[in-house]
């Protein structure tokens, strides 16, 4: 199993945080060779995933898509 799938696999598991915002990921580098999203473009990218009303706020649209629209959790991860 690669990191990538390890990973997927922790997260899947509800049990798991990702550090990715809030200075941790500044001038770092996804696997897409491209630069993380910044929390409020983040959260708008997760509301349009869940086709619900778009928010900048990164733990309500989160919980909201988790919650609300469970079918794109995968799609999320």
């Amino acid at each position: 199993m690669n990191q990538v799938e390890e990973i997927k696999n922790r997260i899947e598991t509800g049990n798991s945080l990702l550090f990715c915002g809030a200075g941790f990921s500044t001038e770092c580098k996804n696997l897409l060779n491209s630069y993380p999203l910044i929390a409020k473009e983040l959260s708008k990218k997760i509301c349009e995933l869940g086709q619900f009303e778009q928010d900048e706020d990164l733990l309500y649209s989160s919980d909201y898509l988790i919650n609300k629209v469970p079918n794109k959790i995968n799609d999320l991860i």
